[in-house]
């Protein structure tokens, strides 16, 4: 998996306290992805928003769960942006963004899993294989980074949830063949989680370009 070969020195060689070096393009498009929250996305017209404001309407706890399990696209958005455009501390950064990826893929393989057994959907068994080894993905290789140095790099993290966010997002487009015809709050995000995943894709060429890997 060639994602998996990004070089983890690459966003270990910002120290604490300086900017994580990313795009200043990601940040728009990370923006861009938060924003679409707030615009219809359900086939009844309902916003994430809308729906994440009635859960909290019925409490604090049907809201945080809500926010924390169907929300993490949008939480890790607003963290590329302020990690994009805010001086932080590198391995804060790289918390604020592991977090809503962890989150992410936890959420993804319960509700694959749950589609998959419904069988009231196109591709259920191609979302659920994408969930598994999604997730297999991220621990191993946050387990080897972790091993090496302080965990995955800031600009793997942006690239892969981006990533992630665009499977999940062309999955649910292709459910119009199923007659679920979601809104244009999910083309907005899938745009913007795809333009996020090819800048992010770009950078690392450039970067390999710039210090080719010479062989011993």
């Amino acid at each position: 998996m060639a994602v998996m070969s990004d070089d983890v020195a690459t966003a270990h060689g910002c120290s604490a306290g300086r900017r994580s070096g990313l795009p200043r393009v990601v940040g728009v498009f990370a923006l861009v992805l938060a924003a679409s929250s707030a615009l219809p996305l359900t086939p009844a017209g309902q916003s994430f928003v809308g729906l994440l404001l009635g859960e909290f309407g019925r409490g604090f706890l049907p809201g945080l769960l809500m926010l924390i399990g169907f929300g993490s696209p949008y939480v890790f958005g607003l963290a590329v942006a302020a990690v994009t455009f805010v001086v932080w501390p590198v391995l804060l950064a790289q918390r604020s963004l592991q977090i809503p990826v962890a989150l992410l893929h936890a959420q993804l393989c319960l509700v694959a899993l749950v589609v998959w057994r419904s069988g009231d959907v196109l591709g259920g068994p191609a979302l659920l294989g994408f969930a598994v080894v999604g997730g297999l993905a991220f621990v191993v290789h946050s387990a080897r980074t972790y091993a090496e140095a302080d965990g995955p790099s800031i600009a793997w993290l942006v690239r892969w949830g981006a990533l992630m966010i665009s499977g999940v997002a062309l999955w649910a487009k292709l459910q119009r063949f199923a007659e679920i015809p979601f809104r244009i709050g999910l083309d907005v995000a899938c745009a913007a989680a795809v333009s996020i995943t090819v800048a992010m894709g770009r950078q690392s060429f450039r970067a390999a370009m710039r210090h080719p890997k010479v062989p011993p």
